[in-house]
């Protein structure tokens, strides 16, 4: 089975970065979060 894509995703707003973990993670992704400053 062919390994998942990877996205990292960074964002001040922990909200963003926890909903766009989720959605991504549902459409097959790996999600890597980093909260930016």
């Amino acid at each position: 089975m062919p390994a998942a894509p990877s996205i990292l995703v960074i964002d001040d707003e922990q909200g963003i970065l926890e909903t766009l973990r989720i959605l991504l993670k549902n459409e097959g992704f790996d999600v890597t979060i980093a909260q930016g400053g």
